[in-house]
């Protein structure tokens, strides 16, 4: 789970008693946006399971859309985060490495960052950015990699495609992290050991709940259920809308049985809150059954 608040943990791990969530922290946030570190790495870790660093360059794309002062934040932002895990990697659970070009040409640039971890001391987990370059995948496997990441790459949310490369690594025993995706009809069918999104949280901006809704015919049983600031009919774009959603007392079961909330929570002033809780116990949820239930091709 990407970048929770720690009000969100506390409040989530005292609701859902037995499970405690893997949790990504970017160090983008620790160096732009002041998050303390020490909150999840001391004062609240054990409300985590698995506590995981990554550099966070995917954000200087939006930082920063022109090319060339990307470029130059990036090496900015790699001398902080190389400083930083100098003092704090044993910290983490693991360490993903810094890597801040995502085309399919981007191995020899980011493999050069790797290194400079790696000399320093620090064990990081590579990302790889071609699926389709059998090579670059097994470079890592001969290498002795124990754990490999998927980032953002061209043809990965195509099954085909990722499933062949997750089963290369699968296949020598390297987990797999899937880096900004947890869609069921991708994630049920292919052997990742963890994946992350923050799309959780994107939805709950948006007055919007995800529901893994067990009455629904299919394998991917989500719904998404918007629930407008003002009482008006919003677009269906937005999802079912909550008045008109054909399960909203089943949806109201789940609410009361398993967060202890009800439906005036999501609509009240702490509505994106109680949205964020939702939407995190979706995705607990979903780890379930993509670990319990897999369907691998």
């Amino acid at each position: 789970m990407a970048s929770p608040s720690v009000e969100l943990l506390n409040e989530f791990t005292g609701r859902v008693q037995g499970y405690l969530p893997n949790v990504l922290i970017p160090y983008s946030s620790i160096y732009y946006h002041k998050m303390k570190p020490h909150l999840f790495t001391k004062d609240n870790r054990h409300l985590i399971d698995n506590l995981i660093l990554d550099c966070g360059a995917y954000a200087l794309f939006e930082m920063f859309p022109d090319p060339v002062a990307r470029r130059q934040e990036a090496e900015i932002l790699m001398r902080a985060f190389l400083a930083y895990c100098q003092q704090a990697k044993e910290q983490y659970d693991f360490v993903f490495s810094m890597d801040d070009e995502f085309h399919m040409d981007s191995l020899e640039h980011n493999l050069g960052r790797m290194y400079e971890f790696e000399q320093a001391g620090i064990k990081v987990v590579p990302v790889v950015h071609n699926i389709f370059d059998e090579s670059e995948l097994n470079y890592f496997i001969s290498a002795g990699y124990d754990r490999v990441a998927i980032g953002q790459c061209k043809g990965r949310d195509d099954l085909g495609n990722l499933a062949k490369a997750v089963n290369i690594f699968n296949t020598a025993e390297v987990k797999i992290h899937l880096f900004g995706m947890t869609t069921p009809k991708l994630i049920r069918h292919v052997k990742a050991d963890t994946c992350d999104s923050k799309s959780w949280q994107k939805y709950a901006e948006m007055g919007q709940a995800l529901f893994w809704n067990h009455d629904r015919k299919g394998m991917d049983k989500t719904d998404l259920i918007y629930f407008p600031k003002f009482q008006e009919e919003p677009p269906k774009s937005k999802g079912h809308y909550y008045h008109d959603y054909k399960y909203l007392e089943h949806f109201k079961a789940h609410l009361n049985e398993n967060l202890g909330i009800d439906l005036r929570d999501l609509l009240g002033l702490n509505q994106e809150f109680n949205l964020h809780l939702v939407n995190m116990y979706y995705y607990m949820e979903l780890e379930k059954i993509v670990t319990e239930n897999p369907i691998h091709v």
